[in-house]
């Protein structure tokens, strides 16, 4: 969340000082160095830990960025670990597991590494294991097919990432997920509809879909923080 408000920079504030007086709050409560690279993922490990504080909802979630979508499906969230318990019981053959594994762990070495040749190489190991995979009702390869496809550097094909995310959505909506999980992950679906729209420069669309993230989850801090950033932007 850092790293967004760190695009804001003066020059986007009527008020100089009270953007002064905001930073320097956060480095008198928080402990944080706006000048230092933000590490998300890291970030995700410390945020980890409000998961098991009597907290409300809002400070659990994990900021989702849009520039690191793919971080989230990396970490042992409460919803992957459903997932993947969901995935064992439901995935008859043990060969559709191994796939899951295969899927998961060559996307989060794509996701985490930073050098250009191993990120191609493990996103075309990844699509590869997924166009094997016959299971049609795999929901989560079309979210991590989805993902990749979103985060490409060139070529970007708006239609092929929406088709990815709204099949995974239709397919977990027709689970037999519990009606709780479905819904937070429909709301994490929905999300990256809205940051594939911002990709395809239509902003107004992205907007609605945060709009609907946030109706999904009412206490979602990431619909918030980007349906406001959106309706800021769009004053201008």
């Amino acid at each position: 969340m850092i790293n967004i408000i760190d695009q804001y920079k003066t020059v986007d504030m009527d008020n100089e000082v009270d953007y002064t007086r905001f930073m320097k709050l956060g480095k008198d409560y928080f402990e944080f160095n706006s000048r230092i690279e933000f590490d998300y993922f890291t970030y995700i490990k410390d945020s980890t830990k409000l998961s098991s504080f009597s907290i409300p909802e809002e400070y659990k979630e994990i900021f989702i960025p849009r520039a690191n979508a793919a971080a989230f499906w990396t970490y042992d969230s409460w919803l992957m670990l459903q997932i993947e318990d969901y995935i064992k019981v439901n995935f008859l053959r043990a060969k559709n597991v191994d796939v899951y594994k295969s899927i998961k762990d060559n996307f989060t070495k794509w996701a985490t590494t930073k050098l250009k040749n191993e990120k191609e190489y493990y996103a075309n190991n990844t699509i590869n294991l997924i166009e094997r995979d016959v299971y049609k009702q795999n929901f989560f390869k079309h979210i991590i097919n989805g993902i990749i496809l979103l985060s490409h550097p060139v070529n970007y094909n708006a239609n092929r990432v929406l088709t990815c995310f709204e099949t995974a959505n239709d397919l977990a909506k027709s689970s037999r997920l519990s009606e709780n999980i479905k819904n937070e992950l429909s709301y994490i679906i929905t999300l990256n509809i809205g940051f594939a729209h911002l990709r395809d420069n239509a902003p107004g669309d992205a907007l609605n879909y945060f709009k609907e993230a946030l109706e999904l989850k009412k206490p979602g801090i990431t619909a918030k923080i980007y349906c406001a950033l959106r309706s800021y932007e769009g004053q201008y």
